[in-house]
């Protein structure tokens, strides 16, 4: 009797872990297709058809992730071997356990188109420029690319590599305003990553907040996440950030060659 009992909890185990995994890979697999434009480019990415993806990862899936379409992924992507099994800080999968915490971007930029990358070859990886739309109540955003010859920047292959960032998740943005003056001024270039949406207490994200898109450090005190400018300036005072008022787009990973002149 205690051998079955052994048996019967041994098999019980190893099917959670596998209901575990496949939830891990789901959730990687849709954040993937939010960061290149949806289901409908993360099909063009597998050279699948619309229904098979919803299949996959839709709202209501009707098959797993098997490990043959893992690895088919993974190679897709241009990521590790193994990366769609293991659970990432960027992903969507990390939920919010309090309502009235910060709320990821759900929705993936509808305007801004997937690159290209010849993985052998590029030194440089060309980063869409885009202009960020967002509207207070709406979980998302859209990205419409910039109408101006700029409308790409060179992004390091090292830098992408060494920081295991997606390409197709990054967008570089213009900073608006003087509320992170010294250290961003308004017309300065960011990139953000927006596979990564969970906030860490200091690091500085894009944020819908309130309809308004803005960069800011979020800051934790407490229960509560807020809002900090760099400019200490009285008008620039801290927001708290949270649910629906303050939607984090993603996370700013990297600032752009700036102009010094006029900052010290």
């Amino acid at each position: 009797m205690f051998i079955f009992l052994v048996i019967y909890l041994f098999d019980k185990l190893r099917h959670y872990h596998e209901m575990t995994r496949e939830e891990i890979r789901r959730d990687n697999a849709r954040q993937l297709a939010r960061g290149v434009g949806g289901h409908a480019e993360f099909a063009r990415f597998m050279s699948m058809e619309a229904s098979q993806v919803s299949q996959l990862i839709g709202r209501n899936p009707v098959k797993n992730i098997g490990n043959s379409i893992a690895r088919r992924i993974e190679q897709a992507f241009d990521l590790p071997t193994g990366y769609l099994d293991e659970e990432h800080s960027q992903t969507s999968g990390e939920r919010w356990k309090d309502g009235d915490s910060p709320t990821p971007a759900l929705n993936a930029f509808s305007e801004a188109i997937p690159v290209t990358i010849d993985a052998s070859t590029a030194a440089m990886i060309p980063i869409k420029r885009v202009a960020l739309s967002l509207r207070a109540g709406v979980l998302g955003f859209d990205a419409n690319q910039i109408n101006d010859e700029d409308t790409t920047i060179d992004i390091p292959r090292q830098f992408i590599e060494e920081n295991n960032l997606v390409p197709q998740c990054l967008l570089a943005i213009n900073i608006k305003g003087d509320s992170m003056h010294p250290l961003m001024i308004d017309g300065d270039v960011v990139v953000i990553n927006i596979a990564d949406t969970r906030p860490i207490n200091g690091e500085l994200y894009a944020i819908n907040f309130r309809g308004e898109p803005v960069v800011k450090r979020m800051v934790r005190e407490g229960n509560e996440w807020y809002l900090e400018s760099v400019n200490p300036a009285p008008e620039f005072h801290r927001r708290i950030c949270r649910g629906g008022d303050c939607i984090v787009v993603g996370r700013v990973v990297r600032q752009e060659a700036r102009k010094l002149i006029g900052r010290i």
